[in-house]
């Protein structure tokens, strides 16, 4: 198993979208996976069933990217191997998300309806704009963000975490 139960169980939530429950249960789609990533994750040595049925996924043709300063494990069997110097990882992903946004490589309905992504940021002290920031009587608690439809500022209340106008049309890009 995981070296550390907590965390794994929350990574599992996170990022396969269930919980840890029974252990050994709570599996990335290894079998129809087209592609994996391993990102200084070695599981050979602390998941032996992902190291399993990742050679089995590899013999059916999938392709394996690993990210690990160390060339250990399946490592040794990825496509792709990028060896970051450790402490580097952040400018690995941050490099990427530039990429994905850049050629459109992600899901604009998510982004725009579970991330902080429309939220408009001031350009002179790169903050999030507030409400108290452009009104004299406005509230700090309420975040803005870009209506496209409508041409005017939507707020967003952080304490009730949702917008104040229904089917807001928002934007991801502009200025």
């Amino acid at each position: 198993m995981e070296l550390c139960g907590w965390s794994h169980g929350y990574a599992t939530r996170f990022t396969f979208g269930v919980g840890m429950g029974t252990p050994g249960t709570s599996m990335p789609d290894l079998d129809n996976a087209g592609c994996i990533l391993f990102w200084g994750y070695n599981p050979s040595h602390s998941r032996l069933s992902h190291a399993v049925a990742t050679v089995q996924a590899l013999k059916r043709g999938a392709h394996l990217i690993v990210v690990d300063p160390r060339r250990v494990g399946l490592a040794n069997k990825a496509d792709v191997w990028l060896r970051v110097r450790p402490g580097t990882d952040a400018a690995l992903a941050l490099g990427l998300a530039n990429v994905m946004i850049e050629r459109g490589w992600y899901d604009r309905d998510f982004i725009r309806d579970w991330t902080n992504g429309p939220l408009l940021v001031r350009a002179d002290t790169g903050r999030i704009l507030t409400e108290a920031d452009v009104a004299r009587d406005g509230r700090a608690s309420t975040l803005l963000a870009w209506d496209s439809a409508r041409g005017c500022p939507v707020g967003y209340d952080s304490r009730l975490k949702r917008y104040e106008r229904d089917g807001a049309n928002l934007a991801l890009r502009g200025r």
